[in-house]
């Protein structure tokens, strides 16, 4: 269970980059791409790597890495049992620092502080949550100021589900929470249910069959929070903008494709906003994807971030395999996906704190 804290910077300068078409980097283009033919070749060097680090009897039995991931990762055996990371979520992390080594990447990982840090005078305190997928009944949720919560809190946006999940919030003790939509809550993304009994109806049976009056205003059911898809509220002071979008991925909901269509979607983005809340995370920021060792971030979003809005915080989930902080030096990013990738809610809440705006 995490916390970050923030001290009071000074203002970014002025953007002079205009709303437009951005044209991907190389390097940008070269992340998105994946590793390709360089694939064996980092699949070989991190064998190498692991075996030279130190071999156990324990190592042989998991394809000799997890000894060597945890002297990597800086971590004792007892820190990762006590975090409950398997071997294969430990070798996942571990190729993707390899991979940032290789590709030198300017990021920097943010460790964790204990839940019980105190919370700093004159500053707010947000409790960052993500995919949780209608698993929340075992979730232990620390003390915090406002929730956030960036989508995939259904499995497919059934009105019983946004209910059941309205009703957890209602529970919780927070004085505000923030929720946006993910890929998985279909029936909040107007144009794919329109489309959905001509396309998908064998994929989706049981959201086919709702009656459009069933789903027509689903976000009102949501009384326990404030709903943002493509809108930004302000509270206690903070600018917090929200949008369900990602790049397109097996036909869900809110995917676009990738380019000038998720562009815009980004350009409604304003300036001087503290808070982003997107569904999926910017290319090369917890997006990694063992599996396909591949990035699957948007590269869209990545160059709005960092070239136009430039926000404090950029909290998202979507890839469950990303869970965790990283910054670029202004920017923190936080991938929140309470889920792991088998679907088991046992990624803790990340709690970090925010000095107050003045005149708050």
């Amino acid at each position: 269970m995490y916390i970050l804290q923030f001290k009071e910077e000074s203002p970014p300068p002025p953007c002079e980059i205009e709303k437009q078409r951005i044209v991907p980097t190389a390097s940008t283009l070269e992340l998105q791409q994946g590793f390709n033919g360089a694939t064996w070749l980092i699949l070989t060097i991190s064998f190498l790597v692991a075996v030279k680090l130190g071999v156990s009897s324990i190592l042989a039995e998991k394809f000799l890495f997890v000894s060597a991931l945890l002297k990597h990762l800086g971590m004792e055996l007892d820190e990762a049992q006590s975090r409950n990371l398997g071997w294969t979520c430990l070798f996942d992390k571990y190729l993707e620092r390899l991979a940032e080594t290789l590709f030198g990447e300017s990021i920097d990982w943010v460790d964790p502080i204990p839940y019980d840090t105190p919370k700093p005078a004159g500053h707010t305190r947000f409790v960052c949550i993500s995919d949780t997928h209608s698993r929340t009944d075992g979730i232990q949720m620390p003390y915090g100021d406002i929730l956030l919560h960036t989508g995939d809190f259904t499995e497919l946006g059934l009105p019983s589900e946004v209910k059941k999940f309205n009703d957890w919030l209602g529970n919780l003790p927070y004085e505000y929470k923030i929720v946006i939509a993910g890929n998985h809550e279909l029936t909040f993304d107007k144009e794919f249910m329109a489309d959905l009994v001509k396309q998908d109806y064998y994929r989706f049976p049981s959201v086919s069959k709702l009656k459009p009056e069933d789903f027509d205003n689903v976000q009102s059911l949501l009384t326990n929070s404030i709903y943002l898809q493509d809108s930004e509220v302000t509270v206690k002071g903070f600018r917090i903008y929200g949008a369900p979008w990602t790049p397109w991925f097996n036909g869900w909901g809110f995917n676009l494709p990738r380019g000038q269509s998720l562009l815009d979607k980004w350009n409604l983005i304003p300036e001087g906003i503290d808070i982003l809340m997107t569904h999926g995370p910017p290319l090369g920021f917890r997006d990694w994807v063992p599996k396909e060792l591949q990035r699957v971030g948007c590269v869209e979003l990545l160059n709005t971030v960092q070239r136009r809005v430039r926000p404090k915080l950029h909290v998202f989930g979507g890839i469950h395999e990303g869970y965790g902080i990283m910054t670029d030096g202004y920017t923190t990013y936080i991938n929140a996906s309470t889920c792991t990738v088998s679907f088991q809610p046992t990624n803790p809440p990340i709690i970090f704190d925010l000095p107050n705006p003045q005149g708050s």
